[in-house]
């Protein structure tokens, strides 16, 4: 995948908005000194403005720098980016100008857009307007994603067309990775012609987003949306299908269909994965017992926990601790 693609590689280490706040207009090696200069021009444009934490293996698309022969009517690409986030990797910003398109390969993550949640796993997309406020991050410990950035005043009416619905996700395999791979290969030609190849690669990927944007995928209904944010701020408390139910306003038989078509998890699993994630944290970032996380995160007792982890991960709280301390 994306074999012919030149790239930059990135330094294995934590950016973050504040480093760069520090150091504005100062983008040089005394900054950054293990970045040399072609690292340190890859970096600079995607990851500028508001706050950010990127962690992981990047892998930053190398610019071709030529003379812009259309008009800003056209289609264009910014950045592209290939990352393997850790933990703690988000991006926040607002009142940026251009379009991203993002591709979750594996792993998962969580979007929050136009006053809306949403939460990806391996095939879901958002195609989202930067301008507006946004944030995500990633939920587990590795979401291998994919970032375009591009932009172009003929991208409004696609974009509007695609969210006239409320919806900014899309689900796809490789039909989409192969037409993203289309518009790189074509951005990365030296000949007069590459911009009216690269207008043309991005129109033809945006209309086949339009044609094939999954409605129930891709919307998942208020409810459902509901259902997610509850769990998430009460997964310590007790919950059950009907308090689930209630939240939804749905009966419970159809929120577990319309739940599991989402997640891939009827909600009482979801539920049993998030306190899961969160006892993973604490015990990757304190020194609280098993007994004292067991409760905090609402799993119960230390026994329960350790049968979770053991049928989850193959070992148990303690060892999964273990695992991370460095010496």
């Amino acid at each position: 995948m994306f074999e012919s693609i030149d790239f930059v590689e990135m330094p294995r280490r934590t950016y973050t908005s504040e480093e760069f706040a520090e150091n504005k207009n100062k983008y040089d090696n005394s900054v950054f000194p293990e970045l040399n200069a072609s690292q340190l021009q890859t970096l600079i444009a995607p990851a500028t403005g508001g706050e950010f934490c990127l962690t992981g293996a990047v892998r930053v698309m190398s610019p071709v720098y030529m003379p812009r022969t259309l008009s800003m009517k056209y289609l264009s690409v910014d950045s592209f980016t290939w990352a393997e986030s850790e933990a703690k990797t988000y991006m926040r910003r607002a009142e940026v100008s251009n379009y991203l398109l993002c591709y979750t390969y594996e792993g998962e993550a969580d979007l929050y857009y136009d006053d809306r949640y949403f939460h990806l796993k391996s095939g879901d997309g958002f195609w989202i307007d930067c301008r507006k406020w946004h944030l995500y991050k990633t939920t587990n410990d590795n979401w291998k994603h994919m970032e375009l950035y591009f932009r172009g005043n003929d991208g409004d009416e696609y974009f509007n067309a695609f969210s006239i619905n409320d919806s900014v996700l899309f689900h796809s395999g490789y039909e989409f990775i192969n037409k993203l791979e289309n518009v790189l290969n074509n951005y990365q030609k030296i000949r007069p012609e590459r911009d009216l190849l690269v207008h043309a690669a991005l129109t033809d990927l945006l209309g086949w987003l339009l044609d094939n944007h999954d409605e129930i995928r891709g919307g998942v209904d208020a409810g459902v949306r509901e259902v997610i944010q509850y769990i998430h701020a009460n997964s310590n408390g007790k919950i059950t299908m009907d308090e689930l139910a209630r939240v939804a306003n749905v009966s419970k038989y159809h929120l577990s269909r319309a739940f599991k078509e989402y997640t891939g998890l009827p909600p009482i699993e979801y539920v049993i994965e998030t306190r899961l994630e969160n006892a993973k944290h604490l015990l990757k970032n304190s020194d609280l017992s098993m007994a004292v996380i067991a409760q905090l995160t609402g799993i119960g007792t230390e026994q329960y926990m350790s049968r979770l982890f053991r049928q989850k991960y193959n070992m148990t709280p303690n060892e999964y601790r273990k695992h991370f301390i460095i010496y």
